[in-house]
């Protein structure tokens, strides 16, 4: 598996019931490729990062920053160089916001401060359910090439002698999508 891929060839090839080795490279190919088109769609890194430090300067009134990446892993916040306590300067909400606090009121970011966050971001491991849907959709994608042959996402088929067959034209897999636009970043 290479960095950056959602799944394995193995994992891949046992889901679509493949059991010989003849088309493991295409089946590589495929699993490297469909991951990362998912991660540009999803627009954000799913494995996670080291240490990266990101500058925010808050406007009037802004008590949120919002995280590019998520999950936090390990969060280091300063204010124009002075550390923050977690939880006591500052809350992270829902994954990715950034709150500054005062006791237990949201309070304002300092317009103009220079905010730097240093975190650790994304999965330790790929989640279940994204493993998954980058497997259909590489089956799909393997099985609209003639090795594959089943062609997965018939649409329509006249008569068994007549050669006239419609196929679904290659998209995302409804599952796929719908198990993206949960980890799809949205600004």
């Amino acid at each position: 598996m290479a960095v950056g891929d959602l799944t394995t060839t193995a994992l891949v090839k046992t889901h679509a019931n493949i059991s010989g080795s003849d088309d493991d490279t295409l089946i590589g190919q495929l699993v490297t490729s469909v991951s990362i088109a998912m991660a540009a769609y999803m627009d954000r890194d799913i494995y996670q990062t080291a240490s990266v430090e990101r500058i925010y300067r808050p406007t009037p009134g802004q008590s949120a920053l919002v995280l590019d990446q998520w999950p936090v892993a390990s969060l280091v916040v300063t204010e124009d160089s002075t550390a923050l306590v977690l939880d006591t300067d500052y809350e992270l909400r829902n994954e990715r916001l950034l709150y500054r606090i005062s006791g237990d009121v949201d309070t304002d970011w300092s317009s103009g401060a220079r905010i730097s966050v240093t975190s650790t971001e994304g999965y330790a491991t790929i989640p279940a359910d994204l493993d998954l849907a980058a497997r259909e959709q590489i089956r799909f994608a393997f099985q609209q090439t003639n090795v594959g042959g089943s062609r997965l996402g018939t649409a329509s088929a006249s008569s068994p002698t007549g050669d006239s067959e419609g196929f679904i034209p290659y998209e995302w897999l409804p599952f796929t999508k719908a198990v993206m636009e949960a980890y799809r970043r949205h600004y």
